[in-house]
């Protein structure tokens, strides 16, 4: 489990465990909402009709967002407030604009009896392409997927490969140091102390601004966890031209930055379907709540924000030849590429 390449995720979204980038700068942050979708709850009796059962409460969901997105949501079945059961995640599309979509009821039982109780959690958010029913060796191009923005990012003839957003290599924080970091882990069973990571990268238990603990595996999972929220990293001053494309300015001046946020949890699995020549390891953040967050704060940060901030749904590391190795990120919005040292 784990590979070099989480080595790399782990510096992007600032898990690691010295502090790195600059502090956030007053202005223009927080940044903006990255939710798209909500669940809400009605009173209380409010839906005899669908929630037949005594005190239940209708659960729907809503697009917040200004595009169409897709959806899934865990139902949780309790009994006396312990789980009963975990249903699998349905998946949902909500146009923009469109009426909420009905989930379920809070109390219910199909067998009679109204002994259970039901939480419906929204997992993960995406919005959905504008470019949509093109298939390629990586699946439609519907959402961005870790396998679209593998597409786009890596394929020049692809229909959406001017979505990409890529940056160059110099605003990809040096990773050298830290190549035996998740190396390490695997070698003792996906595990790597919090003493034996800031050893490697030469930290002491000061330059921990977020207080993360080491690398552990639990299910199958890599899992790094921190005591401090917000966990923020902040890029360098990234020239607005290298983005001009996706501005709204035709001659852009200025700078921004690219800044994540890591939650107190953070989980991700390994994928092998993806795995060629051109594709390493692929990593999937498939929980919303334990998924870091990629915005940008400064000049047009709105234009960049509205089509690829939002939580990271995958990383992956591509090769090409005559190239340099990328980190392509897919995120709630959009496709990121940033070359690799």
């Amino acid at each position: 489990m784990g590979s070099s390449l989480l080595v790399q995720i782990l510096f992007i979204v600032g898990v690691l465990l010295a502090g790195c980038g600059s502090p956030p700068p007053k202005e223009g942050w927080p940044p903006p909402p990255e939710r798209l979708a909500r669940v809400s709850y009605s009173t209380p009796d409010a839906d005899r009709i669908r929630c037949r059962c005594g005190q239940s409460r209708v659960a729907s969901l809503h697009n917040v967002s200004d595009r169409t997105i897709t959806a899934s949501v865990d139902t949780i079945w309790r009994i006396g407030g312990k789980i009963n059961r975990v249903g699998p995640s349905v998946p949902y599309t909500l146009l923009q604009g469109a009426p909420s979509a009905f989930l379920g009821c809070t109390v219910e039982d199909p067998l009679g009896g109204c002994q259970f109780d039901i939480e419906y959690r929204l997992r993960l958010t995406t919005a959905v392409s504008d470019i949509s029913n093109v298939l390629t060796f990586y699946g439609p191009n519907t959402s961005p997927s870790i396998g679209m923005c593998i597409a786009w990012c890596s394929d020049d003839s692809n229909v959406g490969s001017d979505s990409c957003l890529t940056l160059p290599v110099a605003y990809f924080k040096p990773i050298g140091i830290l190549a035996g970091f998740v190396s390490a882990a695997e070698k003792n069973s996906g595990t790597l102390s919090k003493e034996e990571a800031l050893k490697m990268i030469g930290a002491k238990e000061s330059d921990d601004k977020c207080e993360r603990s080491g690398i552990f595996t639990e299910d199958d999972r890599l899992i790094n966890t921190g005591k401090i929220q917000p966990c923020i990293t902040v890029s360098d001053d990234i020239p607005a031209r290298i983005a001009s494309r996706f501005l709204s300015e035709p001659s852009p001046t200025g700078v921004f930055k690219m800044a994540s946020d890591t939650p107190m949890r953070l989980e991700v699995i390994a994928d092998e379907s993806l795995r060629s020549k051109t594709v390493q390891k692929t990593l999937i953040f498939d929980i919303e709540a334990s998924s870091p967050s990629i915005y940008f704060i400064g000049l047009h940060q709105d234009d960049l924000n509205n089509q690829f901030a939002g939580k990271m749904t995958g990383v992956a590391q591509i090769s090409l030849p005559g190239r340099p190795k990328q980190t392509v990120i897919a995120t709630s919005r959009g496709c990121i590429a940033v070359d690799v040292p």
